[in-house]
């Protein structure tokens, strides 16, 4: 039987005060890391950029925000939120809008480059973040918003970016080059309202009385902001826990399934599909995903579990990413291997960052999160990059969606023999995570 209880007052307080400027900082995040797949068609023509050039550009970003994970993450420990969160949103906003002015591979390579230097440490920092304010109990559902803009910024993408590819001409910009500009602007205006909206913790909220406060920092007391341990002492901390590696190692394979869905709009142009078409068979499974994203993490959380529901995730997505290389002369089992694909990834992924939280101790969190992110990217860096060249070199995208499905899945099976040995385990887990 599980504990699950309805959140209370201050729970649900909180999560409204948070979650309406981190859903959209989430939602802008993963809007201007795709919006290149939906610029391709046209952009790689103008550029000079083949699928190989193209495949390294979609990693390349992750190259860069994996470099500076792990130190932006411990300057957010050490500075707060407040202005981390709100400077990472700025600085990437600006980026994403300079892609406009890409202007053959070694800019749009360099720009790409830029754009995760500039965001590195948003998502794990938000992760982090969001452990100061919500109990474990809450952390699924909580976690589930936030993740869910991953495939609301698919659908939202697909729909805008068609919308805007059709504003081609205008003040001399192309149709790709207004994708860049409208898409980009958005993160820096709200990393201007998250600096006057953000607190660092909730000792320093306003809008929380004396009482509330106590009781959040109660709900959290087993996770406690670390910001008084020394840097070095903290890296060291993670380098040395061998769960942080497991947990590095599956968000790595994990990242081969994350970093295959900038292909999903050359694959659908396979078809002979026009620009409106592909739009909506990349929109509605992201559609799709968010609902079962919400729904996943909920039962998650009512069922007091997350090894299992991370496992069945895994192995829906799998499937997906297997009929997606299987049927790419049949638009149906295409759409249908998209769908499953998404629904099963991004069910996983909710239930993921349930766990590294509730595993590692308070010391080893920061770096701790920040270094299984750093590793995971790699996989979405060498995913695209991978796969490029597979395409160059087969002439179609088959492989790199059975390295999707592989990755997928491996990372689920080793999640849970990791987590499942109390040899790795440097504190005990809490009750939702066994299996």
């Amino acid at each position: 039987m599980s504990d699950f209880e309805a959140p209370t007052v201050v729970e649900r307080k909180v999560a409204r005060r948070l979650l309406w400027i981190l859903m959209p900082g989430m939602l802008f995040a993963f809007m201007d890391r795709i919006n290149i797949s939906f610029a391709a068609p046209t952009m790689n023509p103008a550029l000079g950029i083949d699928a190989a050039t193209f495949g390294l550009g979609a990693g390349i970003f992750f190259l860069g925000y994996m470099l500076f994970e792990v130190p932006s993450n411990m300057v957010l420990a050490r500075v707060g939120a407040r202005y981390w969160i709100s400077r990472i949103m700025i600085s990437w906003g600006l980026v994403a809008a300079l892609m406009a002015f890409a202007t053959g591979t070694t800019s749009f390579l360099s720009l790409r480059f830029l754009l995760g230097v500039a965001e590195a440490g948003f998502i794990p920092g938000v992760m982090l973040y969001a452990s100061y304010w919500v109990s474990a109990k809450r952390l699924g559902s909580f976690n589930s918003w936030l993740l869910l803009m991953v495939p609301v910024a698919g659908f939202t993408t697909a729909l805008i970016s068609g919308a805007i590819l059709k504003l081609d001409g205008v003040l001399g910009f192309a149709g790709w080059q207004w994708i860049f500009i409208l898409e980009g602007l958005p993160p820096v205006i709200l990393g201007f309202i998250a600096l006057g909206c953000l607190d660092d913790r909730p000792a320093d909220a306003r809008w929380l009385t004396e009482s509330e406060k106590g009781r959040i920092e109660a709900l959290t007391a087993s996770r406690k902001e670390a910001s008084h341990v020394p840097v070095k002492a903290a890296l060291s901390l993670a380098v040395k826990n061998p769960l942080v590696w497991a947990l590095a190692l599956a968000y790595f394979l994990m990242n081969f399934a994350l970093g295959a869905q900038p292909w999903f709009p050359l694959l659908l142009g396979q078809l002979k599909l026009s620009s409106t078409e592909i739009a909506f068979a990349v929109a509605i499974p992201n559609l799709l995903a968010a609902v079962a994203m919400v729904f996943w993490g909920k039962r998650s959380d009512r069922r007091g579990e997350r090894l299992n529901h991370l496992l069945i995730a895994a192995t829906v997505s799998a499937l997906g990413w297997v009929l997606c290389g299987y049927g790419s002369a049949s638009a149906g089992v295409m759409l249908a291997g998209i769908a499953l694909a998404l629904v099963g990834l991004f069910a996983s992924l909710v239930v993921f960052w349930t766990i590294p939280i509730n595993v590692m101790t308070v010391e080893a969190r920061p770096a701790g999160i920040g270094l299984v992110t750093c590793v995971g990217l790699l996989g979405s860096f060498l995913s695209p990059t991978i796969t490029g060249y597979l395409k160059d070199l087969s002439g179609n995208f088959t492989a790199g969606m059975y390295l999707a499905a592989a990755g997928i899945l491996l990372s689920a099976i080793l999640v849970r023999i990791s987590v499942a040995k109390p040899l790795l385990v440097v504190q005990k887990p809490a009750a939702d995570v066994t299996a």
